[in-house]
């Protein structure tokens, strides 16, 4: 069975606003689900963002090239 949630829950679990959210709906970065008028989020695609956020580095200061 599906775990579809609404944008206020997605955001929510991403610990961000649903603006952000609909942006990276946009930029294709989070997948959604249109039903007639309503929009969802599946909690898998939602898990696998944050997996995938996590597992970038941030640069140190002193390994950046410019």
């Amino acid at each position: 069975m599906l775990n579809l949630l609404k944008a206020h829950e997605a955001a929510k679990m991403l610990q961000i606003s649903t603006r952000t959210l609909a942006r990276l709906v946009n930029t294709g970065q989070i997948a959604r689900i249109k039903m007639k008028k309503s929009v969802r989020y599946r909690h898998q695609d939602l898990e696998e963002y944050l997996r995938y956020t996590r597992q970038k580095p941030f640069a140190r200061k002193e390994d950046r090239l410019i």
